[in-house]
């Protein structure tokens, strides 16, 4: 229990013991007694003894209410709205009935005789306003827009003198407003040598990093990576200058609006060390940089928020500081525009499907309301094209009006600006998915995409000239059309989003996951108020551990399996735990991303066994979860083992030792040797050990994309995660899961045991149509393996698709190479995976039975993407030859480079890696 004045020291301890219960009782910039009785209540939850009645002396238990029935409803309930759009009687829905559909035979029943021809006018406008009303109705309540919060700045004292690593060029202003804190600096290049951040990482604790204006989104990322991999375990922050627009009449510049947008994903991919975006206008002041100091250390605050929302996105200006906000908009759309003359609609290579498929939906409803034609340029297949042919509709034809870009990136929304600069177009709308504004993983182009989306709206407003930006979510037909209308007539202050959001089930998720998110939702009650109703269902275990002891055998698995279910209830919205059987696959739930952190927080927290975020690939269904808490949390005798820091294990323990100690080969051989005492299957014995390989990604093109991880401590399935998010929608993504990496699990006894199993579960695919064998690193050796295997039996997959994998062990067996790979290995550690017994043993026996393998040709077709950059810069003139360090494939194949290093090609590069794959696979076909 740290008494204050802040929560200097609460961190450090946490690391250090992970096992403690360490709180705060002061922050700086919050309210004290809101603090001090929030933490107690933490610690109470987390078990520790709290005597209330010293709070609340007059304090008396009472019993709590027994619950009423409660049912479970599964049919969508119908919306409760005015009498014009649910009729008070029959007759009356009848006649809106065949109003609607324009009857006019059905209409003179219900009037009670036949019409004249004047009916026969009057019908279609009459229902063509009825329609409309409905549409506008259907998108009251679903429209959002940026809007910017005043915020309190309170500097506080002089601090204790920790140090500050600013990156970029230098801002003497920013290190002087450091200094008057009492705060030490130091400044290094953007591209300081590895070796300088350790150096720096060694000294002593970081307060935290801020990398300064001048540099791109790319590299951006890699100085990130770069600071965490040198050991610097402290919140990074990116300071831009004009990269966001307070009021409407600021100018942005596109590039520092860019990493605004890659802030946003980066807040939810890497929360753990992200801190947060600050701007400064070109001319801050003295006064701008002492505010840039204070936000940098939590001194900003919202009248009205409470003392945990953070501030992570902020813009300094003359007159203060702001944050976004998102805002809902108040009352019925405004839906006076309709389309007139020619439409020109440009879909960008980027969009994701669920944006296609609403813009081409989009194309009917331009023409039913009023568009005389639409002129639709661009796709995924022929976007080389787009600039020469809208420079041809910039001339022709004369009645053009309206502009719409689907899903373009920055360079598209300028093209597009830029074709029609001269023609007095009625509306320029953009239309950008919602999942760019919320930053979701993988998807930072999208989310870079929409920053630099706004900068062209912004300027053409700045110019006078209309511009609309529009995230679009899940909207049904025609409501889409009447949100575009509603932007183009309202703007907005900055992006205008419409979607339906469960905000019961989205809110809490995203702003537990997301870092920061609770400011940006913060005016939205409804996305962070848990109601009592909302919280976990079924029966609560606060200590798993405890009840497995109090239990006979027969009854543990079952208390362990209820624990499961009811959280993966609660993570995914259900109201009860009734659907969620012993044998419901994991994958196929639904999680997402986001959600397969929180199950695996609340997982860790209620059993007190540290669970990666990959738990929903390493178990093939929720009892085999369930089985696996009860096996760590009891011993062979029954009763409840004791608290350990992790589920690591001593061989883990050993090697992490080891290595720390620069004793790789002490390390490689204690693996090797516990791994000849696993439990082992040949390849008589495989069909015990088969999974159903996880779906990552759905997708209705040709061929099924059937994935290989790598066999280290840290692999999985979880490796494809966001390379399969990038094929989405596109080609299916199934992923093959290795065994012998979770507890309890048989290792293959060589590597024809290994390819038996996989030859097994591929021809199950390869029966319902062509499929495409994909491997990174060693598993890439695995998918070559078992593609000979596929061709000896006459099954031919469509292609083999190696990601930067080395030319056989020998390459990866110098010690150097093997070095460093080991050490990415420990830096990934507990990132989706922690290394615990089982996977290392794994690891070494996949590793003993590749050693001496060669690899050989093969007829299928081989594609080999490979990555532009060493992963260590140690590897640079540790070989014979200068490119020693590149992966290599000595037999016939289509070679393609991709950004990116060995690792990064399927993290932060993953999105360029899934579109060189997609466009090779586009242009076979």
């Amino acid at each position: 229990m740290e008494i204050g004045p802040d929560a200097a020291l609460t961190p450090m301890v946490q690391q250090t013991l992970p096992e403690a219960v360490c709180f705060p009782l002061q922050r700086a910039g919050q309210d004290e007694p809101f603090t001090l009785l929030s933490r107690l209540g933490q610690a109470y939850e987390d078990g520790l003894t709290v005597d209330w009645t010293a709070l609340i002396p007059e304090a008396a238990p009472v019993d709590l209410p027994t619950y009423p029935f409660q049912h479970q409803r599964y049919w969508p309930s119908a919306p409760v709205t005015d009498p014009m759009s649910v009729a008070v009687d029959p007759a009356e829905a009848a006649f809106w009935t065949a109003v609607t559909a324009e009857d006019i035979a059905a209409l003179g029943e219900t009037l009670g005789g036949p019409l004249d021809e004047v009916w026969e006018q009057v019908l279609p406008v009459l229902s063509g306003w009825r329609r409309d009303q409905q549409d506008r109705r259907a998108l009251d309540g679903l429209r959002y827009r940026m809007s910017w919060q005043r915020l309190s700045v309170s500097t506080g004292p002089l601090l204790p003198a920790r140090r500050w690593l600013l990156l970029g060029p230098a801002l003497p202003a920013l290190e002087e407003a450091f200094t008057a804190r009492g705060l030490s600096v130091e400044t290094l290049p953007a591209d300081a040598e590895p070796a300088a951040l350790r150096d720096v990482a060694d000294s002593g604790l970081v307060g935290g990093v801020v990398v300064l204006p001048s540099i791109d989104p790319a590299a951006r990322a890699a100085l990130a990576e770069s600071v965490v991999n040198a050991g610097i375990q402290a919140p990074q922050w990116t300071l831009t200058m004009t990269g966001v627009a307070v009021t409407h009449d600021e100018v942005v510049d596109p590039e520092a609006a860019a990493l605004w947008g890659q802030g946003r994903v980066l807040a939810v991919e890497a929360a753990r060390w992200w801190g947060g975006m600050v701007d400064v206008p070109a001319d801050a002041g003295p006064r701008a940089w002492a505010d840039a100091v204070s936000v940098l250390l939590g001194e900003v605050h919202a009248p009205g928020d409470g003392p945990d929302v953070r501030e992570s996105e902020v813009a300094l200006r003359s007159d203060g500081a702001y944050a976004p906000r998102l805002v809902r908009v108040v009352g019925p759309p405004d839906t006076d525009w309709t389309p007139a003359g020619t439409v020109v609609t440009v879909f960008g290579p980027h969009a994701d499907p669920e944006l296609t498929a609403q813009g081409v939906g989009l194309v009917t409803d331009l023409l039913d309301r009023g568009a005389e034609r639409v002129l639709v340029v661009g796709g995924p297949d022929d976007m080389d094209e787009r600039a020469e042919r809208l420079d041809f509709l910039a001339d022709t034809p004369e009645d053009l009006g309206t502009a719409v870009g689907v899903g373009l990136d920055g360079a598209g929304a300028a093209v597009l600006d830029e074709a029609f600069a001269s023609r007095p177009l009625t509306a320029f709308v953009l239309l950008a998915s919602a999942a760019s504004l919320w930053g979701e993983p993988g998807r930072s182009a999208e989310a870079i995409a929409l920053s630099a989306q706004e900068s062209v709206v912004r300027r053409r407003r700045e110019q006078g000239r209309p511009g609309s930006l529009v995230a679009l979510g899940s909207l049904p037909p025609r409501v889409r059309l009447t949100a575009l209308a509603d932007a183009v007539v309202t703007g907005g202050d900055t992006v205008f989003l419409a979607d339906d959001v469960d905000w019961a089930s989205f809110g809490p998720r995203f702003t537990e996951l997301r870092a920061g998110a609770g400011a940006l939702l913060a005016a939205l009650p409804e996305a962070w108020r848990r109601e009592q109703a909302e919280e976990t269902p079924g029966r609560a275990a606060p200590n798993l551990r405890l009840l497995l002891a109090a239990l006979d055998e027969p009854e543990r698995t079952q208390a362990a399996l209820d624990v499961v279910r009811e959280h993966a209830a609660a993570v995914l919205g259900h109201g009860s735990m009734d659907g969620l059987t012993a044998d419901r696959d994991l994958p196929s739930m639904g999680f997402d991303s986001l959600m397969a952190a929180d199950f695996a927080t609340r997982l860790s927290k209620a059993s007190g066994v540290r669970l990666p975020a990959s738990v929903i690939y390493d178990y093939t269904d929720l009892g085999a979860l369930a089985a696996h808490l009860t096996e760590r949390l009891t011993d062979s005798a029954g009763t409840a083992e004791r608290p350990a820091t992790t589920g690591a294990g001593t061989l883990a323990a050993l090697f992490k030792q080891a290595y720390a100690e620069q004793k790789y080969e002490v390390g490689q051989e204690l693996v090797g040797a516990a791994a000849q005492l696993r439990e082992t299957f040949d390849e008589e014995g495989y069909e015990r050990v088969a999974t159903t390989p996880i779906r990552m990604a759905p997708g209705d093109k040709a061929p099924t994309i059937i994935c290989f991880p790598a066999f280290t401590a840290v692999g999985g399935p979880q490796e494809y995660a966001r390379f399969a998010t990038a094929l989405g929608g596109y080609h299916e993504v199934l992923v093959v899961n290795e065994p012998g990496f979770v507890a309890g699990e048989p290792v293959p006894a060589s590597l024809d045991a290994l390819v038996a199993l996989h030859v097994a579960t591929v021809q199950k695919i390869a029966a319902d149509g062509p499929f495409v064998m994909l491997g990174r690193s060693g598993g890439g050796w695995i998918a070559h393996a078992v593609t000979r295997r596929l061709e000896e039996l006459g099954v031919r997959p469509e292609a083999l698709v190696l990601l930067d994998t080395y030319n056989g062990p020998e390459h990866t067996a110098s010690k150097t190479m093997a070095t460093k790979l080991v050490e990415q290995m420990l830096r990934r550690d507990g990132l989706f995976a922690e290394i615990d017994d089982a996977r290392l043993t794994a690891m070494g026996a996949y590793t003993r039975f590749f050693m001496g393998w060669k690899p050989t040709s093969v007829e299928t077709e081989t594609v080999f993407l490979r990555a532009e950059l060493p992963f260590d810069d140690e590897l640079v003139g540790a070989f014979d030859t200068p490119e020693g360090w590149r992966a290599t494939w000595d037999f016939p194949h289509v070679l393609i480079n991709v950004p990116g290093d060995h690792f990064t090609m399927l993290e932060g590069r993953s999105d360029t890696t899934a579109d060189a794959l997609r466009a090779w696979l586009t242009a076979r076909s």
